[in-house]
């Protein structure tokens, strides 16, 4: 059995699954907006380890929108203006 960390991800299935979604969407390459805040550490690091991460799959693109927190839900989220957000999971 193969031993998974939090950072360890198949790239092929990821790459194939993208592949399939952007062949039923007929396009060559999407556009996601990563919503992050600027007044939580560590999502800074976070949403740039995600955007390195999925920005190595071949038709997708990561559009870096920093924002606080207070922002993000009292506007953003409330309002659904958001693609997906990364939030911290604290006490």
């Amino acid at each position: 059995m193969k031993q998974h960390t939090y950072t360890s991800y198949d790239k092929k299935a990821a790459q194939a699954a993208l592949d399939e979604g952007l062949k039923e969407l007929g396009k060559s390459e999407i556009t996601l907006r990563l919503t992050y805040g600027t007044d939580e550490s560590p999502m800074d690091v976070f949403a740039t380890y995600l955007q390195n991460a999925f920005s190595s799959l071949k038709g997708l693109k990561i559009e870096m929108v920093a924002t606080t927190k207070q922002d993000r839900i009292y506007n953003k989220q409330k309002k659904w203006r958001f693609r997906f957000i990364s939030n911290s999971l604290g006490t």
